[in-house]
């Protein structure tokens, strides 16, 4: 069987894919996750990054169970009227600004509809101003 030749160069739109793919959302917007933790407690916080296939939000305070790793089901994006539903995975929870702290997540549309409405509101985000 033939392979062609792997190339070891990552396109700079893949490499910087984290960088440019995210968008921070002002507070005055509204947005906020809301998710079954790993242990079934139902949370809620304010969205501080979005991007088709991950965000962060901000937490009060360090949440027993929300760890790198951990799954959590029954997850729904909301903005104003629109609800996304959705699943995600935390990535990581690092010390915010002052008591807060930061969790990162990859996030998992439930169906190809909530896929297409995220990058709609994504693309609709980008013309907020900051």
């Amino acid at each position: 069987m033939f392979f062609p030749e792997r190339t070891a160069t990552v396109p700079k739109q893949v490499q910087d894919r984290r960088e440019d793919g995210r968008k921070r959302i002002p507070g005055f917007v509204g947005a906020v996750i809301a998710f079954n933790g790993p242990d079934g407690t139902a949370h809620r916080f304010p969205i501080i990054e979005l991007s088709v296939g991950g965000g962060s939000f901000e937490l009060p305070a360090r949440i027993r169970g929300l760890e790198a790793g951990a799954p959590c089901s029954g997850g729904t994006i909301c903005v104003g009227e629109i609800e996304i539903k959705v699943n995600l995975e935390i990535r990581h929870v690092t010390r915010g600004e002052g008591t807060l702290y930061e969790c990162g997540a990859q996030i998992f549309p439930a169906t190809d509809e909530d896929r297409n409405e995220m990058a709609a509101l994504i693309s609709r985000l980008y013309s907020v101003p900051a």
